[in-house]
């Protein structure tokens, strides 16, 4: 009688609910299968859940389904979703300072590169970042920089005087170069650029060449220039509710700040994959990759070498105390990276620079 008693109460522990037991709803306006979403959040997502034993699993709220571009940040903070895709750029008055990382000089165009330096630059040396993220109830976790952007177009454009006019989508820096070009710069979301090229509202994207399958704009994009103009950033793509995440075990959140450095990386090379793979399928596609146009690369040098001279500006007239010391900062943090990502064999070697170099030094908010 007391072996089948034991068996019985060894049952109903093994098939009882956790008393810890959470779900986070994650909302983003990125497609399901968008490679951050698909190779980097969902996975991260997934090991997070076994690691907790299933204590702690996820529901993905993905293709703007709940949450948009410039609605994420305020959902999470009120709880309507749990994290989200926040692009900072969207909601400047809400994190003015991290909004202006958007406007730092296009030095370069890697995204293992630009990964490494912007989460360094934020979680490290951005004094004036992180107090506008605690005061959201919202607590930022990790980001990344993107693939390099093209100028991305739905008809040929042979030289600098096509461009007078044209409608091109470009924030932050990129949108420097729209207009530097004559263009007029449009603030459209990734989602919105399908029906802008296609319904002639938008001439061109400053995207990276994986648009052309994430967002399926191979079918209206005829004409890339192919010349890398830099990486956008920051996106805050792992981050959660504050009092959503102090609700969580010690072990609960252990695991999901563990996973972090596998799943930044794995945004970054991701980018790198699909890239790639969008390339081979725009050329497949009939879509003309072609030279930069007479006078396009002076102009780009110029915008190059003006921008830190404007982030400083702009950044004094956005209230920030020492812009020039943030500046030399990632100016030095982009050369530091380049060499870690020219030196590392594997991902697991740029993981383990993240996790060292950063994560490792965050005084995280835990039990």
């Amino acid at each position: 009688m007391f072996k089948i008693l034991a068996a019985l109460a060894v049952s109903v522990v093994a098939f009882a609910p956790s008393v810890n037991a959470e779900q986070l709803t994650y909302g983003t306006y990125f497609k399901s299968t968008h490679n951050i979403i698909a190779g980097a959040v969902k996975p991260y997502m997934d090991e997070v859940t076994q690691k907790t034993n299933n204590s702690l699993t996820f529901k993905l709220l993905t293709d703007g389904t709940v949450v948009g571009a410039t609605t994420a940040a305020k959902s999470v903070q009120q709880g309507l979703v749990d994290m989200g895709t926040i692009l900072p750029i969207y909601v400047s008055s809400t994190f003015p300072m991290t909004s202006l990382l958007s406007s730092l000089p296009l030095f370069k165009t890697d995204s293992l590169i630009e990964t490494g330096a912007i989460n360094e630059l934020f979680f490290v040396d951005c004094d004036e970042c992180q107090p506008e993220w605690a005061n959201t109830n919202i607590m930022p976790l990790g980001m990344y920089g993107s693939s390099p952007y093209y100028l991305l177009c739905s008809k040929k454009l042979d030289g600098l005087a096509d461009f007078k006019g044209k409608r091109i989508q470009g924030t932050g820096e990129f949108g420097s170069i729209a207009t530097a070009v004559g263009g007029l710069p449009m603030g459209l979301t990734g989602s919105e650029l399908y029906s802008g090229l296609s319904q002639g509202t938008l001439d061109c994207t400053i995207s990276p060449v994986a648009f052309l399958d994430t967002y399926g704009l191979k079918d209206v994009v005829k004409y890339v220039i192919d010349v890398p103009l830099g990486a956008f950033r920051p996106v805050v793509h792992m981050n959660v509710n504050t009092k959503k995440w102090n609700k969580l075990s010690k072990e609960q959140q252990k695991a999901m700040i563990d996973g972090l450095p596998a799943m930044i990386a794995n945004s970054a090379y991701g980018y790198v994959d699909e890239d790639r793979n969008s390339r081979g399928n725009a050329l497949s596609a009939g879509i003309k990759f072609a030279p930069s146009p007479e006078g396009f690369a002076p102009m780009l040098d110029k915008i190059r070498a003006e921008g830190g001279a404007r982030f400083v500006a702009l950044a004094k007239e956005k209230g920030m105390k020492n812009p020039q010391r943030l500046l030399d900062r990632y100016t030095q943090l982009e050369k530091e990276w380049a060499e870690i990502v020219a030196n590392a064999k594997s991902k697991a070697d740029y993981e383990a620079a993240l996790r060292d170099r950063i994560f490792n030094k965050v005084k995280w908010s835990v039990k």
